[in-house]
């Protein structure tokens, strides 16, 4: 057996001790902390990579914000109902076919490139300014786009649920104005969307870790959504993962808030000019335009924030099997054995 220099197996401790500091149990304040630091060592290839699948995102919002929407809240009834009833109908239809799918399948790519580009940091076996450890194959892009498709039913149902109340409501009330349904729909609604506002996060937290482990471990969905919610569940006397992540939404929820107001203030200055005001308004689809200027701030804050929740997705992933299943050590472990030789 060949024997190393000292010198040389020291730094290779020294090292090893490095890179797994933080490869720990952490608190909440500790996981967003880390994956800040991530997400800044990372950012630059990270946002070269989603600024495509962010804009198609982008565009899906833009189509639901400009034509969908608004048609729920000008229906009226008379002659031109069967009319109105069409447009939304095609709105919808155009909305779940193409848009929503569209918004996912951004979502999906952000989201796999952003765990791939920050797993080798969380690791410890990439740091700053060393190139990528292992090149993770990205998974099945539809499939991928289904399996989050799915988790994000889920969670938003209720909310789906509320929506149908309300359109059902305004269309029975548009047809039969005497009609003690639409009050009923809209209580039935009311309290659904109520029952929402708890049960949406909730569920939005036990699937977060679905998305990281298609990503990691593969396998088919049905094992990828089993395997994620076991990850983020209680077990025993370590409590779930719902109050790290949504201590995480709510600071992002601030910090998102001030930068889109700050930037909406720009934007309103700048579409208030009339000279912009009336060329947008003389001029083909200035109206699509219109609301893609409006809804810019938007695009940047998706576009800067997913891959940031990706990466605090991945560092909650690696807390969770550290906590369940004693990663920290079996990486110990491994580094060991690898100096040993």
């Amino acid at each position: 057996m060949e024997l190393k220099d000292p010198i040389e197996l020291h730094l290779q401790r020294v090292n090893s001790l490095d890179r797994r500091q933080f490869l720990r149990p952490m608190n909440s304040s500790e996981k967003l902390e880390r994956a800040a630091r991530i997400y800044q060592l990372s950012a630059r290839n990270i946002l070269g990579q989603t600024i495509i699948p962010s804009l198609f995102c982008f565009v899906s919002l833009i189509f639901g914000a400009t034509f969908l929407l608004p048609s729920f809240f000008v229906i009226v009834g008379g002659e031109q109902l069967n009319e109105e009833l069409a447009r939304v109908g095609i709105s919808t239809l155009i909305t779940i076919f193409l848009a929503i799918p569209l918004f996912m399948f951004g979502v999906s790519r952000c989201f796999a490139i952003a765990v791939s580009e920050t797993n080798d940091y969380i690791t410890g076996d990439r740091l700053p300014g060393e190139p990528p450890a292992t090149k993770l194959d990205l998974p099945h892009p539809w499939k991928f786009t289904s399996l989050l498709s799915i988790a994000a039913l889920e969670a938003f149902f209720p909310l789906l649920i509320v929506t149908v109340c309300f359109i059902l409501g305004a269309i029975v009330q548009s047809t039969v104005p005497d009609s003690v349904i639409p009050g009923l729909l809209g209580i039935i609604g009311f309290f659904i969307g109520m029952a929402g506002f708890v049960i949406t996060p909730i569920i939005f937290c036990r699937n977060s870790l679905i998305p990281v482990v298609a990503v990691l471990e593969k396998g088919d969905g049905a094992t990828i959504r089993k395997r994620g919610r076991m990850l983020a569940s209680l077990k025993g006397n370590i409590p779930g993962i719902g109050e790290s992540m949504l201590h995480a939404v709510v600071v992002l929820l601030f910090v998102a808030g001030g930068l889109f107001a700050s930037f909406q203030v720009g934007i309103s200055l700048i579409l208030g000019i009339g000279t912009v005001s009336n060329w947008l308004g003389s001029i083909i689809f200035g109206d699509l335009i219109k609301s893609a200027i409006q809804m810019l701030p938007l695009y940047v804050l998706f576009w800067c924030l997913t891959p940031f929740w990706a990466a605090l997705c991945t560092v909650n992933y690696y807390d969770r099997r550290i906590k369940l299943e004693g990663f920290d050590i079996r990486i110990l472990a491994r580094d060991v054995l690898e100096v040993r030789e």
